[in-house]
């Protein structure tokens, strides 16, 4: 049995209603945060890489700031792990991104996470667990299976001209 996790990924910054520009991705639990990543920037129609991480709140945030401040659950680049200062909090939870999957932090349904890609011009996502169900197998037994089923609205360009 495979475990799959629908999620409904949903731009959010800057200022994008979170109903007219999403797109719902259903990726198996063995899954790295650094694929999840990768799903996520081909949704969107990114092609400029940059550093991201993903914030598990496991609630509702109601601003970035706050995000910032109350989240005490990270999975961030590898490299990046050795820069961050564990005396600035010491109750955060750092995970990598390369090895940490999602049936290992133990998701539940309706829980959030935030992905924060490129942090010059901080593209921000709030990814909304729709759902958790099995499947019997996946293509391709042993690597992860991730599928994008829906895109709501058009991809803003990652650098826009004006």
């Amino acid at each position: 049995m495979t475990t799959i996790y629908r999620l409904k990924i949903s731009l959010i910054q800057p200022h994008y209603p979170a109903t007219k520009l999403h797109r719902v991705l259903e990726i198996s639990g063995n899954a790295s945060f650094y694929n999840l990543h990768e799903r996520i920037f081909e949704a969107f129609d990114r092609w400029n890489e940059h550093a991201f991480q993903f914030f598990i709140s496991r609630s509702k945030m109601e601003s970035f700031h706050k995000l910032f401040q109350d989240c005490k659950e990270i999975v961030m680049i590898d490299a990046f792990m050795d820069d961050h200062n564990p005396l600035s909090n010491q109750d955060m939870l750092l995970h990598p991104a390369s090895t940490t999957t999602l049936d290992e932090l133990n998701l539940n349904e309706k829980d959030y996470l935030y992905y924060w890609f490129d942090f010059g011009d901080d593209w921000l996502h709030r990814i909304r667990i729709e759902k958790i169900f099995e499947i019997e197998e996946v293509p391709n037994a042993g690597e992860y299976f991730a599928m994008v089923t829906n895109y709501v609205g058009k991809s803003p360009e990652q650098y826009p001209m004006d």
